[in-house]
């Protein structure tokens, strides 16, 4: 059977796996695997399976390899970008492994090609990153192409006289030309590399590589080492020892041997620089085998007795001139030197000072009216020193200007003059840094944004914006409307329509973006500062609050869309909290400082409590106190989570039994919460139902008001029933990660939100988990049934997955999202979970 029949076959039995669970009567014969079937739906039609039933626009995967290298443990990679054809090599199992994050270690620039070190996390799976190597262009932020490596690669070097880059990656060196989107080869090193650096071009390059045993390798083509440099002398280092709690530690200082830290090799070959850890840079002449040390005076302060570290200053950028005469280092306090190659004598010491109006610059930048006249008094040796100090740097292919990101932005200097040719002060991203061939700069941070900056016009084209990871993801009570947070604001989808809402409001503005559960309204920030509740499907404004900046700290609203609770504003602490109710924007009441505030879903009643102070509910209608409850002085513990009936009827909250960090190790105990229910119908005593084995995290109430959900913070879910006294447990690892749960509206479906992804589970005995819901920073999504068998999403969804493969002999090997997610998708996956009838109750 081959490989794209065998993954047909799998993905069949998965889909009808998945709608089995929700109790769809799937008894029909599958078709033959390879071919396409239909299922019954949960709410009438059929849906499409088997292996051709991709999303519009996407061709099945063909059948021809991949060119995927195997090798027992380890994780290769194969060319698959965006248009590639990559498939699955034949016999190959595999899954599909969400990314939950991509972060930057290293860049280049090559002509039009930009190389992007990353490493990707997957989701759920820790200590399992995944070397990256993206490769595009200046005009287009879509990849070109893109490689996975055998292991998490930490350096790159981009070589300036062919369009080649190196990458470490285990204890190997791969080789890539970027313009042509090909593997060149692997060059062994025996050792992780921690600092690379390239010349020459074709049969005739030179790979100069430092290895975290501190040696300095020189490789040719072939791999054959031409020659290897161990530095000698001791660099000051510093060890904390913890010796107990708090920060008691004892400080243990060092000389270790110094290792590398920069590399630079002439274009001839001739020459090898290398920038030691203890501030000083050696040159190597492999003609003569001569070596010299290129030192200079700078001020050394030693901070290690005082539990610092020492103030070193390291040459965090070599070059050779074009001609190989001279040799430039920017070294972390700021300096430029030039050094003569011939003799090893310096040339030239630029201070790394900045100047007056450097000064002024960074001046106005931190100054509280960027508008206003800086200061006009004298620059001081601090604001002179500091404005220059380095956390970055890079030099031109011709070695005549020096990049450096510094505190204020970035700085471009003339080299060996030292002349300023800008500053540019601001939020930029200064990470790592590289030049182009033409003298532009690139940029960049740990998130992966990019920009592009031009030294003799002082332009910045921003090439690239990216979250750090996923969003945060609220799925309405029907299932329709998905509202996902990223850095930008929220972003909303019409879940069947497959049509996205666009951004409202501002990245992690505490009131803009809120959205009802049941997703008919939606809280937007206007432009002045007003907060403005839209109807979240038509978009219309149904009401406008004035509102202050004290707002972002508290927005809530109530889960039917019926009253909003919005802080401030006030002249002073404590900010207090309006009750406005939306149908004809009254204001109801106002509330003092409030913490942990609730609304329940209809509106009517708001809850507020923190685990030290007494818990208090508030009418919303007129903002009076139904009641005050101190657990403490009524012998109870601190209250730990909260919850309220949908119609305000009743509370319920766990308390923790006692506070084990202010009790003696001997008199701890292990963690008990009592779940209480406090009817609001004039009694003063709770009614105390039942402990819970761990400390409680999260509380909710069905919506009928029969049931009470508890997840305690070791693993456990608990449902409690208020007819029956019945109570249901389920404990597991992945139960650990939510922070929240609730019932999605009326069907016994359970929502668990994971911080970045949403668990849809089944409210039956067991808990059943069905599926996985994920969001992205950019505003994708994707849905991933419980096996891994299906998998749908937005648009951009298979750019967010992995496509890990396994074979009989545990080979694990990593290739890109598209091929697995073209055998696994499944459109409309996300309405076949939630297709399940209303009312029908837990286990029905």
């Amino acid at each position: 059977m081959s490989a794209r029949a065998s993954a047909g076959r799998r993905r069949i039995t998965a889909v009808l796996a998945v709608l089995a669970a929700l109790g769809i009567d799937c008894s029909r014969r599958a078709a033959p695997a390879g071919e396409a079937t239909a299922v019954p739906a949960a709410a009438g039609g059929v849906i499409a399976a088997g292996p051709e039933a991709g999303p519009a626009g996407r061709e099945d995967a063909a059948s021809s390899d991949a060119g995927v290298s195997s090798g027992a443990g380890q994780t290769t990679s194969t060319p698959a970008g965006p248009g590639d054809d990559a498939v699955l090599p034949p016999g190959a199992s595999f899954r599909l492994e969400p990314i939950e994050q991509i972060l930057l270690q290293a860049i280049g620039i090559a002509g039009d090609r930009i190389a992007l070190l990353e490493w990707v996390h997957p989701s759920g799976v820790y200590g399992a990153d995944v070397g990256r190597l993206t490769v595009r262009t200046v005009d287009a932020e879509a990849a070109v192409s893109r490689w996975y490596l055998g292991a998490p690669g930490r350096v790159l070097a981009v070589s300036a006289a062919e369009p080649v880059a190196a990458v470490g990656a285990g204890a190997s060196v791969e080789l890539f030309d970027l313009a042509a989107g090909e593997r060149l080869g692997t060059l062994e090193l025996g050792v992780e590399p921690t600092v690379l650096a390239l010349a020459g071009v074709g049969a005739a390059r030179l790979l100069l590589a430092a290895g975290a045993d501190g040696k300095t390798r020189l490789l040719d083509a072939t791999g054959t080492t031409l020659g290897t440099w161990e530095l000698e002398g001791t660099t000051p280092t510093i060890i904390r020892a913890y010796t107990g709690e708090g920060t008691y530690h004892e400080n243990i200082l060092n000389d270790d041997p110094s290792w590398p830290v920069s590399l630079a090799i002439s274009a001839d070959g001739r020459y090898v620089a290398v920038g030691g850890s203890d501030s000083i840079v050696r040159l190597f002449d492999r003609d003569g085998g001569r070596s010299r040390e290129l030192k200079f005076d700078w001020p050394y302060v030693e901070h290690r007795m005082m539990g610092g570290n020492p103030d070193l200053n390291e040459p965090r950028a070599l070059r050779f001139s074009p001609d190989g005469g001279r040799l430039v280092a920017v070294h972390t306090h700021g300096e430029i030197l030039s050094w003569s190659v011939a003799d090893g004598s310096l040339e030239r010491k630029v201070a790394g000072d900045c100047t007056g109006a450097e000064v002024q610059a960074v001046r106005r930048r931190w100054s509280d009216d960027p508008e206003a006249a800086p200061s006009a008094a004298p620059p001081t040796d601090d604001e002179r020193a500091g404005c220059g100090g380095v956390l970055a740097a890079a030099l031109s292919p011709d070695a005549s200007v020096a990049a450096t990101a510094v505190m204020a932005g970035l700085r471009a200097r003339a080299v060996p003059s030292g002349r300023s040719i800008a500053l540019r002060v601001g939020e930029l991203p200064h990470d790592p840094i590289a030049f182009a061939g033409d003298g532009r700069v690139l940029l960049a941070d740990l998130y992966g944004n990019l920009a592009l900056w031009a030294p003799e016009t002082d332009a910045l084209q921003t090439l690239q914006t990216r979250g750090s990871g996923k969003g945060i993801v609220l799925l309405s009570d029907d299932g329709r409307i998905l509202a996902l947070d990223t850095e930008e604001g929220r972003v909303q989808w019409n879940v069947e329509a497959r049509t996205r809402s666009g951004i409202f409001g501002e990245g992690h503005d505490g009131c803009a973006g809120t959205t009802s559960e049941d997703g008919t309204r939606q809280v937007l920030r206007a432009a002045d500062g007003a907060v403005e509740v839209h109807d979240a499907r038509s978009g219309e404004r149904l009401r406008r609050v004035e509102a202050g900046p004290e707002s972002r700290g508290v927005c809530l609203l109530s889960g039917n869309g019926t009253m909003l609770a919005l802080a401030g504003p006030a002249e002073t602490p404590p900010v207090p909290i309006r009750l406005i109710r939306i149908a004809d924007g009254v204001e109801t009441g106002v509330l003092g400082d409030l913490y942990h505030a609730q609304l329940s879903r209809d509106g009517s009643v708001l809850a507020a409590f923190d685990w030290q102070t007494p818990f208090t509910l508030y009418r919303t209608s007129d903002g009076a106190v139904l009641h005050a409850f101190d657990a403490a002085r009524n012998g109870g513990g601190r209250p730990r989570a909260l919850a309220l009936a949908p119609d305000g009827s009743f509370a319920v909250w766990a308390e923790q039994d006692d506070d084990p960090e202010a009790m003696p190790i001997e008199a701890r105990r292990p963690p008990v919460a009592h779940l209480v229910r406090m009817p609001l119908d004039g009694r003063s005593e709770p009614v105390v139902l039942l402990d819970a084995d761990g400390w409680a995290e999260h509380a909710a109430v069905s919506p009928d008001g029969r049931r009470i959900l508890l997840l305690l913070e070791n693993g456990t879910l608990l449902r409690h029933d208020l007819d029956t006294g019945a109570t249901v447990r389920a404990q597991g690892d992945d139960l650990m990660m939510p922070r929240d749960v609730r019932w999605l509206g009326d069907r016994p479906l359970l929502l668990l939100d994971c911080y970045y992804s949403v668990q849809l589970r089944r409210d039956d005995d067991a808990f059943t988990l069905l599926a996985t819901l994920h969001a992205f920073e950019d505003g994708e999504w994707l849905v991933e049934t419980a096996d891994g068998g299906s998998v749908d999403g937005s648009p951009g969804a298979p750019g967010h997955v992995l496509t890990v493969l396994e074979d009989s002999a545990d080979a694990r090997r990593i290739i890109d999202g598209e091929p697995g997610w073209r055998l696994r998708y499944l459109e409309g996956l996300l309405q076949q979970v939630l297709a399940v009838p209303a009312n029908a109750g837990p286990g029905r």
